[in-house]
């Protein structure tokens, strides 16, 4: 592998870094339990990317990226967007029975701030990708 593949390689990977980071900060400031905060946040920071992987979101981003890398015609951070929206509403409607009436308020603020983040993570994660060269 020449430099610049493990570079690319290296972004993409502090690029999902980051975007689980984000989404976890984001859920956990949704779900913000009022005499908690620290532990409500730390808690999904942790369990969120952890959930994501078991329904196979991180599989579905390098699909994307190597659907991006074939030359695609949809952009990077589109077919990146796509899979959020698509994994976190099956696993929303999936734990839709077992979830509390006020997590079940929280899903489509989840889904449409998840996808701004992860479109705004692949678009940096682009961008940094392309000047690399």
């Amino acid at each position: 592998m020449t430099t610049k593949t493990l570079r690319r390689i290296a972004i993409f990977l502090i690029e999902l870094l980051v975007e689980a980071l984000l989404l976890g900060c984001f859920l956990g400031g949704l779900i913000l339990v009022h005499r908690e905060p620290l532990k409500a946040a730390l808690g999904a920071i942790i369990a969120l990317p952890v959930i994501l992987a078991l329904y196979g979101y991180y599989v579905s981003r390098v699909l994307a990226a190597l659907a991006w890398l074939s030359k695609s015609k949809w952009p990077y951070f589109v077919l990146a967007s796509t899979a959020f929206i698509a994994h976190a509403s099956f696993m929303t409607f999936r734990m839709w029975p077992d979830i509390t009436p006020q997590a079940k308020a929280e899903a489509v603020p989840f889904i449409i701030g998840g996808a701004c983040i992860v479109f705004a993570c692949s678009f940096a994660g682009d961008r940094l990708r392309a000047s690399v060269g």
